[in-house]
């Protein structure tokens, strides 16, 4: 199993490879994740991310809820 840095663009677009410090990833979502293939790396890049978007949403809907 390899660490695999997934990053997703601006625009959508999903890419796997390079170092999470990579230039070419400064205006992205960056992840790291263990995986065997580029296929799964990408499946858990995109997991990861649909888990922080629902806990910054939990986070925001109760700071509302609070404030």
């Amino acid at each position: 199993m390899a660490l695999w840095t997934v990053a997703r663009y601006p625009s959508g677009e999903w890419d796997t490879g390079g170092k999470p410090t990579d230039p070419d990833y400064a205006e992205c979502e960056v992840f790291q994740v263990y995986a065997n293939h580029r296929d799964d790396a990408l499946a858990l890049g995109k997991a990861a991310r649909k888990s922080k978007v629902a806990k910054e949403k939990r986070l925001a809907k109760k700071a509302q809820a609070q404030g």
